[in-house]
């Protein structure tokens, strides 16, 4: 294991509380996986790593985790990061420090969604139907205008439940079957929603050969 990393590993553990202590453990696996898949070293880390590394933690769940899960992750990596700028300069552990912050709340949303979706009333499939990876660009009370991660095509409104709608951002990906209704396209099915930093990844799945 990185060095750094088990020094953190060590000094954490024993005061976490004991249902926290498996949280430490899963962030402390996969980022050392992620940084040495990436030839990096946790003391060299730079805030694009990290928005990669909450991307890779989340994508690597065949389902997703639950917003729970997703805010104790966080908070987890936030506190890692916190010890890891001791040895930084103030800038520099600012930085780190404002872009963990960020996608951290964007990755914990993305989860909070998706269980969300999971109570979402699903509607008839049709003939019509858009299956894909959509960009969340607008939002109103009860809709949302989106547009295809791959193609760029906006499409909408989209009808979406108040609490889904609330719990959304512009920039947030998600992962729908549609179907044209009476004024609006309606949900046929769903996968998950994914955060901002994950887009890279997904409009590459969702690509299109040639």
């Amino acid at each position: 294991m990185d060095a750094h990393l088990a020094r953190f590993i060590n000094l954490a553990l024993p005061k976490a509380h004991k249902q926290h202590k498996s949280v430490f453990e899963d962030v402390a696996w996969a980022l050392d996986h992620f940084l040495r898949h990436r030839r990096r070293r946790l003391r060299t880390v730079r805030p694009a790593d990290l928005r990669v590394f909450l991307s890779y933690w989340y994508l690597r769940h065949v389902q997703p985790p639950s917003g729970r899960d997703a805010e104790r992750f966080a908070a987890a990596l936030r506190l890692l990061v916190r010890w890891l700028g001791r040895e930084h300069t103030p800038e520099r552990a600012a930085r780190l420090r404002t872009e963990t912050e960020r996608v951290a709340r964007e990755t914990t949303r993305a989860a909070r969604v998706s269980e969300l979706l999971q109570d979402t009333p699903m509607h008839r499939a049709t003939s019509d139907d858009a299956d894909g990876y959509w960009e969340v660009v607008l939002l109103g009370e009860t809709h949302a205008i989106l547009r295809d991660l791959h193609a760029g095509i906006p499409v909408g409104p989209v009808a979406l439940p108040q609490d889904v709608v609330r719990a959304l951002a512009p920039g947030v990906v998600l992962n729908l079957r549609l179907a044209r209704g009476h004024g609006a396209w309606q949900v046929v099915a769903h996968g998950l929603c994914y955060p901002p930093v994950a887009r890279a990844a997904l409009r590459a799945a969702s690509a299109v050969p040639v």
